[in-house]
């Protein structure tokens, strides 16, 4: 059990070892973005569960944002993103009330960014809470079915024995 144990560690710290070498080796490049990359990938994988019940809610009717998260995997696809967001940051530096107050108005569009998730997460949590408490009715009415059916044929065979 102690060599096993002395086996993984070593393990871990050398595939430690050849991930802080992989972000070594990237700093300073355009597209050495791995580390931020890794950190969306987990946030994704984490969230995609809920995006899936989201999108069950959606198709049965309720509303929410069409945003979808890809992950970009080459150079191509990077470059053109941070072509599009530039022109939107442009566009966003351009205009009248950014010009006049930048702070309120990045404060304004938070709160109303903001707003508007909570909004649809108050609307997702209602949903979810009622789909749990339907759920939860129906795995009453299958145990109280049971119950019945094992009284009734508990009785049955206690009539089977006295005939």
């Amino acid at each position: 059990k102690d060599k096993r144990d002395q086996y993984l560690k070593r393990e871990k710290m050398v595939l430690s070892t050849l991930k802080l070498k992989k972000y070594e080796d990237q700093k300073g490049r355009l597209d050495g973005l791995d580390a931020i990359k890794d950190a969306l990938t987990e946030t994704i994988k984490k969230s995609r569960q809920s995006e899936s019940q989201e999108k069950k809610k959606n198709d049965s009717g309720a509303g929410g944002s069409g945003e979808q998260v890809e992950v970009l995997k080459t150079n191509k696809a990077k470059r053109t993103l941070a072509q599009k967001e530039l022109t939107h940051f442009n566009l966003v530096l351009q205009h009248p009330s950014f010009q006049s107050d930048p702070f309120a108005t990045m404060q304004q569009h938070l709160k109303n960014t903001l707003a508007q998730q909570a909004e649809q997460q108050e609307i997702t949590a209602k949903d979810e809470r009622a789909q749990e408490a339907k759920k939860a009715e129906e795995k009453k009415e299958i145990r109280k079915e049971r119950i019945r059916n094992a009284k009734y044929e508990k009785g049955r065979k206690q009539r089977r024995k006295r005939n």
